[in-house]
């Protein structure tokens, strides 16, 4: 149990890979309630083994993945905040389905007075939903769309929604899920907007895995076509990539296809980018 957080334990569970043992977090926060570092519930969206909540500083979108080694698992591997630099990372109460955000920053565990944290304004800051990446000049940097893509890709499809502006170069997000901080704009088409994908859309999900599977785990492939026959499917597949000791082997090889697929669409819809 952390020594800071009472009543907070870590829902972990020890895995054999090379004769050691690895911690695996607790895969699947569906439905968890989030809470910040003073205990007051914000808006957020858990599903599956991400976390969509706004950062708890400026409010821009941020994504918790509870897996091991990935964005905001644990103090040392913190989710940041692509606006203000801001970093947090999940506390897993399982035993209360609750999450608790914290930050990593050393006095800033409730960056936010006392006073006005549970004020509606401090709650409104914390909403995802339809909130906007400035650009510049009309042209979006692929992190940008990077972040949209992830914040869709993050539920099943059509749960979040990210539409790119083709004039001012704007990513707004929005879910139906979250309380809306700024509404959509009212002239959303697919003349003047492009509605950025799910990791489904292009082929990154199911037909990613196997592929994977079959260049670097050929003897596992019938294997992973039965854990993807069943809900719940990616949680044992990275359990089954950490008994082989895989993981990072899988993130640098899906991080890679991400970008190649992402640049492909986006010059197929003729997206210029500032990068």
């Amino acid at each position: 149990m952390d020594g800071d957080s009472p009543g907070f334990i870590r829902s972990d569970r020890l895995l054999k890979a090379d004769g050691k043992n690895i911690i695996c977090i607790m895969a699947k926060v569906t439905n968890f309630r989030c809470v910040g570092p003073n205990g007051a519930e914000i808006p957020a969206d858990a599903h599956g083994n991400n976390v969509a909540l706004g950062c708890l500083k400026c409010g821009h979108p941020v994504l918790i993945v509870t897996l091991p080694n990935q964005q905001g698992t644990d103090r040392d591997h913190p989710a940041k905040c692509r606006k203000c630099g801001f970093t947090c990372w999940a506390d897993i109460n399982e035993a209360e389905k609750t999450l608790r955000i914290r930050s990593t920053e050393p006095g800033q565990d409730d960056p936010l007075p006392p006073s006005t944290a549970g004020d509606g304004k401090w709650q409104a800051r914390q909403s995802v939903a339809a909130n906007h990446i400035n650009m510049k000049n009309g042209k979006p940097k692929f992190d940008d769309i990077l972040e949209g893509f992830e914040f869709v890709s993050s539920t099943p499809p059509m749960e979040h929604e990210a539409y790119l502006c083709r004039e001012t170069g704007e990513v707004h997000f929005h879910s139906e899920q979250l309380a809306d901080e700024e509404p959509l704009p009212d002239d959303i088409t697919p003349e003047k907007y492009v509605f950025i994908p799910h990791k489904n859309d292009l082929n990154l999900g199911k037909p990613l895995v196997l592929k994977f599977t079959a260049e670097v785990m050929p003897d596992a492939l019938g294997k992973v076509q039965a854990i993807f026959s069943r809900p719940g499917a990616y949680a044992r597949f990275k359990d089954l990539l950490i008994q082989n000791g895989k993981l990072e082997q899988w993130y640098e090889y899906e991080k890679q296809h991400t970008d190649k697929e992402l640049r492909t669409w986006c010059r197929l819809n003729k997206i210029k980018l500032d990068d």
